[in-house]
């Protein structure tokens, strides 16, 4: 055999190897499960999923398959998305939601079951309406809300017996109650509340369907709560002082009945605090219980061990907003003279500063983020801070250069200070 033969064979016989290699990776590549005490699962694949668990089954030559509560998952890593997912996943960290939005909805058109798993199209519709979402949130803006809502309506329908079917529901009720908040009129607002209550009213009766059998009981009870919990929160700024203590007791009572230190519990304790304030400034008295009640509960939140970081940082971030905004409001009804004013105003100032220094935005928390920078600097400008209002608003005309309202309220802000 001639050197040159040999070297031809060598060649051919490295390039096989590695193909090889490189078929076998590609077919031993795991599905990563996060779950929300913070650890992962690999090393296989998920093979089915449901309201109530997915399966998961090793790719090791004994092929174990276990069962994992979709209660205690946070985040499901898929080894397998089309580039475009995997792009419009890239854009999302990058605050940059509109053209995710397009790159989401183009690998949505090009899916094709024979190449690609089913939960592509599923979590391209459950990501298109999240981006909705944010983007509806960050600009106030009941139509962006409107088309959220119909994705998320899409994705119950076209997947009633897949994982995100009551998180789709839910988040359908989050927008129509957010649409009533930023309606143009009275009529759309009592429209989008009814809308809201009924969609909740959904979540809990379809989690009694799906979720009857007595081993799925703390998931049954989790969005069955949480659907309590939206309905109830619906009622919060309109009730007077007499109400605010009947939906105090409420949120008492839903708190009790959740599953000890999971995220529904939280959710049901934080609308208490949410009363407390509102009920503060209703009755002008209470401030100080109110804070203090708000902030025990932020420590409770972040020493709590079965709340995943991202529900951490979304429970928080809201509770730090509520504790900025009463203070400013707070802070409207004391005379400029009296310390007490400057005081309230530092508070304010912190609370908003927080989420920032805290979390980083993503597509859960980027609304309120851009909030809390926004009232930070307005109550920094109160304070007379207005270098670092200017700071702080320069910050946020760069984090959300593609909202259009941002930018207007930014500048509106800037001319009061420049």
């Amino acid at each position: 055999m001639t050197r040159h033969i040999l070297y031809l064979y060598t060649t051919l016989l490295v390039a096989a190897l590695l193909a090889v290699s490189s078929a076998y990776a590609a077919d031993h590549k795991p599905d990563v499960i996060h779950l929300k005490d913070g650890s992962t699962i690999t090393g296989g694949r998920v093979i089915e999923e449901s309201p109530v668990e997915i399966k998961y089954q090793m790719l090791d030559e004994y092929g174990s398959i276990s069962e994992i509560a979709v209660s205690d998952i946070d985040l499901i890593e898929y080894f397998d998305p089309p580039n475009e997912y995997s792009q419009a996943i890239g854009l999302l960290s990058r605050g940059d939601h509109k053209n995710a939005y397009r790159l989401f909805e183009v690998a949505l058109k090009n899916y094709d079951p024979e190449e690609y798993r089913e939960w592509v199209p599923m979590l391209c519709l459950y990501n298109m309406a999240n981006t909705k979402k944010v983007q509806g949130m960050l600009d106030a803006d009941p139509k962006i809300l409107g088309e959220a809502a119909e994705l998320y309506g899409r994705l119950a329908a076209q997947y009633p017996n897949e994982r995100l079917i009551h998180k789709a529901i839910y988040l359908r009720g989050v927008c129509e109650t957010a649409m009533a908040q930023y309606a143009e009129n009275a009529e759309d607002a009592d429209k989008h509340r009814t809308e809201a209550i009924q969609t909740f009213e959904a979540l809990e009766k379809s989690a009694a369907e799906l979720l009857k059998d007595p081993a799925h009981e703390t998931a049954r009870i989790g969005w069955t709560l949480r659907a309590a919990i939206g309905a109830q929160r619906i009622k919060i700024h309109s009730a007077g002082a007499k109400d605010l203590r009947k939906l105090a007791a409420e949120f008492d009572v839903l708190a009790k009945k959740a599953p000890k230190g999971k995220e529904v519990e939280y959710e049901a304790l934080s609308e208490r605090v949410s009363c407390n304030f509102a009920l503060a400034a209703a009755e002008g008295k209470g401030w100080d219980e109110a804070e203090k009640a708000a902030r025990a509960l932020i420590e409770q939140i972040a020493a709590a061990k079965k709340v995943s970081a991202n529900d951490k940082a979304v429970l928080i971030t809201r509770l730090y907003l509520l504790i900025g905004d009463y203070c400013m409001k707070r802070a409207e009804g004391i005379s400029k003279t009296d310390p007490l004013r400057r005081e309230v105003l530092l508070k304010a100032a912190g609370a908003y500063l927080r989420p920032p220094l805290l979390y980083f935005a993503n597509e859960q928390t980027a609304p309120e983020q851009a909030r809390a920078l926004f009232s930070g600097a307005q109550a920094l400008i109160r304070l007379g801070d207005t270098a670092n209002a200017y700071r702080m608003l320069r910050t946020l005309r760069a984090r959300y250069s593609n909202s259009e309202i941002w930018k207007k309220r930014i500048e509106a802000l800037l001319k009061t200070i420049v």
